[in-house]
């Protein structure tokens, strides 16, 4: 897979325990959130705050939200390797109606990580060949910078064309110090096609470039080994699209009380 360039066929137990607690108080709106996740040499603790103001359906709004999460992993087969990392982070956002029948939406993100930020389980393979293996010079561990500074701004606008028909499309610019630079652009479609129930269509482009650590590991030679090196194909040049279906149907049991269900097939 993408992740550890292993096979596809894996198979895991994680467990998450989610809490959620919130007061709304004329057009303010805070909460407090916290995720805990746990699969096997992996633990996560996830605190965020957001803050909306102005969450009447037809007036602008304007959200904060800061977040904080701490994180512990492990390596199978290695039980004295442990190695934890830190991130803080928030996220601003503003929206307005551009019409009627138009909203919009901007916000930023702002991310800071330090600690271990690489994966356990990628080895980078210097020399002549790529990979570890036979030809291969060295091979060493994954290595990343222990700090990152990201930026990401997403910018979001939905048309309704009729009472049960609308279009949407969100442009996503995200960049690091890392040197990586990301686009990411989705259009869809949206069409309440019963009461409760709603068909959407979505395309997905993506396109990103690679780190330092990466062109590193592809540039390497015998005498100039870097410090921060990785194979990890999720910091490579790559890019990726997407064409989805979703089937979304919202169930009404009694009372406030509400399930959700959805189906997606995409390639």
């Amino acid at each position: 897979d993408l992740r550890n360039g292993t096979s596809p066929e894996s198979t895991r137990t994680q467990h998450e325990l989610s809490g959620r607690l919130g007061y709304a108080w004329s057009t303010l709106r805070v909460a407090a959130h916290y995720r805990y996740v746990n699969r096997p040499t992996y633990v996560s603790h996830t605190v965020d705050a957001p803050i909306t103001l102005g969450w009447s359906d037809w007036t602008p709004r304007v959200s904060l939200q800061p977040y904080v999460r701490f994180k512990r992993v492990g390596r199978i087969g290695a039980p004295s390797f442990e190695r934890s990392s830190r991130m803080f982070g928030v996220r601003g956002g503003y929206q307005p109606w551009l019409d009627s029948r138009t909203v919009g939406q901007i916000s930023y993100e702002l991310q800071y990580a330090s600690g271990y930020l690489s994966d356990p389980y990628v080895f980078a393979g210097l020399g002549p060949s790529i990979g570890c293996n036979a030809g291969t010079l060295y091979c060493l561990p994954d290595h990343n910078p222990d700090t990152r500074l990201e930026h990401a701004v997403v910018i979001t606008a939905r048309r309704a064309l009729t009472a049960s028909v609308s279009v949407g499309i969100q442009y996503r610019l995200f960049s690091d110090d890392w040197s990586m630079i990301s686009h990411t652009l989705e259009p869809d479609f949206a069409w309440l096609a019963w009461r409760d129930g709603l068909l959407r269509l979505r395309y997905r482009a993506y396109l990103q470039s690679a780190t330092e650590a990466f062109r590193a590991a592809q540039a390497a030679v015998s005498r100039a080994l870097p410090s921060n090196v990785t194979e990890d194909k999720r910091w490579s040049h790559l890019q990726t699209h997407r064409l989805s279906f979703d089937l979304e149907q919202t169930w009404r049991p009694g009372g406030s009380l509400t399930l959700t269900t959805l189906l997606t097939l995409g390639v």
